[in-house]
């Protein structure tokens, strides 16, 4: 890895195009966001802040791994009509991609295809078992750029997953209830999963913590470490200060604002002295344990 052995002050000077680190946790201890003389070792985990797909190739290749281009519209397969993966079809559709659902219970079969989502051209329900090998290879699943398992048994979303993986899809993922299997199967490396936990949780932190000021999530890697979205409004204290000051108010970083402009929403990568304006969204990086802070801040 060509980061190894750099201090993140050091990888900024060199790769001017990469996003900014905002975080790293080493050896597993808590993660830290003064980072700027850290010297990046073997296995620290780096969270950089990355507004697009562009950017993400950009930290891909400053890793030394390879990103395989998606197509513009993946063919995409999923298992499961549950109301994750309608939402999984939706988003694909909503790009333009073709998709194929297949889902073994009758009525969530039936209940999809009578949706707005199901109303789609775009879009095949078939009824039927995920596993049916026959049915995979009629469907032509070696075809297919992207799959994802939302089914509601962890065991068969990790049956079909791994299917998928090995019939040849490069990209597959799958949706698991119990936190230990999410970890076993990024182990394995062969797919991508998600915990419906964390997605609970960071639904319902989101709203205790924010309400409609602003979002919240929680870094599945480091999760000892949330990010905060802050809309400014014009009584926001956070208005006319410099990011070096509302970071420090909050003890945390704040690597991104959102700003209107002529030309729609654009990010800036931020310096100690931006000054932060009405109307900003900016992205804050804390410790869960100052989250009371930043209750404070939005009253």
């Amino acid at each position: 890895n060509p980061l190894i052995g750099s201090t993140v002050k050091e990888i900024g000077d060199t790769f001017s195009s990469l996003p900014p680190i905002v975080a790293i946790q080493t050896n597993g201890h808590s993660a830290k966001l003064d980072v700027i003389d850290h010297e990046i070792e073997i296995k620290d985990r780096v969270a950089f802040a990355i507004t697009s797909l562009d950017q993400f190739r950009v930290v891909s290749s400053a890793l030394g791994i390879p990103l395989d281009p998606i197509p513009e519209h993946p063919r995409t397969l999923v298992f499961g009509a549950t109301s994750f993966g309608s939402e999984v079809a939706s988003h694909y559709l909503s790009t333009g991609a073709d998709v194929v659902v297949i889902e073994p219970d009758l009525d969530l079969a039936n209940q999809l295809v009578g949706s707005k989502v199901g109303s789609s051209k775009r879009l095949d329900v078939i009824h039927g078992d995920p596993q049916d090998e026959e049915l995979l290879k009629e469907i032509g699943i070696e075809g297919f750029d992207v799959a994802v398992a939302s089914m509601d048994d962890d065991n068969r979303n990790i049956a079909m997953a791994m299917q998928a993986s090995d019939k040849g899809i490069p990209r597959s993922g799958l949706l698991l209830k119990d936190m230990a299997l999410v970890e076993a199967v990024k182990r394995i490396g062969l797919t991508r999963p998600v915990s419906q936990r964390q997605i609970t949780i960071t639904s319902i932190l989101r709203a205790i913590h924010f309400g409609d000021l602003g979002d919240f999530s929680v870094p599945t890697s480091l999760n000892d470490i949330v990010i905060v979205l802050f809309h400014i409004i014009e009584e926001h204290p956070f208005v006319g200060s410099t990011v070096q000051s509302a970071s420090n108010r909050l003890k945390g970083t704040m690597p991104l604002i959102f700003r209107e402009s002529e030309e729609g929403v654009r990010s800036i990568v931020t310096a100690a002295d931006t000054i932060i304006a009405e109307g900003d969204t900016v992205a804050m990086i804390l410790k869960q344990e100052h989250l009371s802070l930043a209750d404070e801040i939005n009253g």
